[in-house]
C-alpha cells in the first residue's frame, strides 16, 4: 500500500513523500533520501521501495526542496533548505 503525503518545512514549502507499507505489519522503517538531481520516484528509490516491502519493512521517500513534487525553485536549493 503508498499513500501519497505531502508536508510543510518551516518556510511552508509544500514537501512531497510517499509512504510504502508492505503486505503484513510492521514496525520497521527505511527512509529513503534521493541523491542530487533525482527524485522520489527515481528507478533505484521504486526498486529499494519493492525490495524492503517484500521483506517487511515500510519505506518513507520524498523529495527534497526544488526536486521531483516538491515546492521550490530548484536554483534556490541550499543545505540549509533540504535539511
Amino acid at each position: 500500500m503508498e499513500e501519497a503525503l505531502i508536508f510543510h518545512d518551516r518556510h511552508g514549502h509544500g514537501i512531497a513523500a510517499i509512504l510504502s507499507a508492505p503486505d503484513r505489519p510492521t514496525t520497521s522503517l527505511a527512509v529513503l533520501c534521493h541523491g542530487f538531481l533525482s527524485n522520489k520516484n527515481s528507478t533505484t528509490n521504486k526498486t529499494l521501495t519493492r525490495l524492503l516491502n517484500e521483506q517487511g519493512l515500510a519505506t518513507f521517500r520524498f523529495d527534497f526542496f526544488g526536486q521531483g513534487d516538491s515546492d521550490g525553485p530548484f536554483e534556490k536549493l541550499t543545505t540549509t533548505l533540504a535539511l
